[in-house]
């Protein structure tokens, strides 16, 4: 493993000063948390006409992020304001819609209203795991529905340690901080952090997440705000990571580590 740890080490450096030349795309996903707020607010009397206007909404946010997250990991640069108004559009929109339907229409099968749903848990566990870098693949492969779905399972059988080696222990601390035990409600949270990074997209909601679940006062809000920064260096430094194990075999990382000391 000290190959991998090479890997993120190398990642975690190179998000970091992505962070730094990225603030507009930082502010736009908090932008994006408050569009959600309002437009939840706004739609909520209309049902399950209005829940699906809403996930047009979130999905046409989603690719815009995802677009400007290209900007930081693909070509390395520094995102500006005329970036964001460049993306009005959404970019990848149908590609994040192609896998949203699919868990979708999953879910409503399994009735995640249910209450104590395993079947539907388990579906989110697996789903979250072995279609994790979902969103990277979007904007690094150009896929969409069942084929990005193949090429994420393809990937995962082959970098499953070196991917989830380092995330799965961040996820594991943010549902615990986020809960303050390790019950079944701990579980239930941390199905919900998988959730935000992976193929379910939830990573807009992220700041929403801590305040409501932190506090509703300002603590909630610095907390709130400390979060989305974090959430973004995350989606940063996973697209890095993954461009990196996209590109070159264990021991070709081994290789170049041996050679770089």
């Amino acid at each position: 493993m000290t190959a991998a740890f090479d890997a993120w080490r190398i990642s975690a450096i190179a998000a970091t000063r992505a962070l730094s030349k990225s603030v507009w795309a930082l502010g736009f996903l908090i932008f994006s948390v408050v569009v959600m707020v309002v437009a939840g607010f706004l739609l909520s009397p209309f049902g399950v006409a209005g829940g699906l206007v809403l996930g047009f909404i979130q999905a046409w946010l989603i690719g815009w992020y995802l677009s400007l997250i290209e900007l930081g990991v693909v070509q390395r640069r520094r995102i500006s304001l005329a970036d964001i108004r460049a993306r009005a559009n959404g970019v990848y929109l149908w590609e994040v819609i192609s896998v949203m339907f699919i868990f979708f229409i999953v879910g409503l099968l399994l009735d995640p209203m249910q209450t104590n749903n395993l079947p539907y848990r388990v579906f989110v566990l697996a789903a979250s795991l072995l279609f994790n870098p979902a969103p990277e693949q979007i904007y690094q492969d150009h896929t969409r529905s069942t084929a990005l779905l193949t090429d994420s399972y393809k990937f995962m059988q082959n970098k499953w340690p070196e991917w989830l080696g380092i995330q799965l222990p961040i996820f594991i601390v943010l549902a615990v901080l986020l809960t303050g035990g390790t019950s079944e409600v701990g579980f239930l949270m941390f199905l919900k952090v998988l959730q935000l990074y992976g193929p379910f997209f939830n990573f807009i909601n992220v700041g929403l997440f801590a305040m409501f679940k932190l506090s509703s006062g300002s603590i909630g809000i610095l907390m709130g705000f400390a979060l989305l920064t974090l959430s973004h260096w995350l989606l940063l430094f996973r697209g890095i990571l993954y461009r990196e194990l996209r590109t070159s075999s264990r021991r070709a990382r081994e290789w170049r580590r041996k050679l770089g000391q």
